[in-house]
């Protein structure tokens, strides 16, 4: 592994952020860019929200994904991240 894992938006930034985690590549794998949406309003809880672990468990990504287009309107603060595919391979 050459670099580091790291985000290619700033998390910190206020309001709906959307970018990529890209992840190096390894013995095993080339280089992942996983599709990260961020809602960030502030003080208040935080959420992690990942979809795509398993192969055969296609309902996370799709939950995930209407999430990101309901989020901005309902939440109210604190920071929601969503990683709709945790693992590209599997799915």
């Amino acid at each position: 592994m050459n670099e580091a894992p790291h985000l290619t938006f700033d998390l910190d930034a206020p309001g709906v952020s959307r970018g990529h985690l890209v992840v190096p590549g390894g013995a095993d794998h080339e280089e992942f860019s996983l599709a990260v949406f961020s809602l960030n309003k502030g003080e208040g809880p935080r959420l992690l929200i990942t979809g795509g672990n398993h192969g055969n468990e296609l309902e996370g990504p799709l939950v995930a994904r209407r999430l990101i287009e309901w989020l901005p309107k309902a939440q109210t603060s604190g920071r929601i991240i969503v990683l709709p595919v945790l693992n590209p391979l599997a799915v």
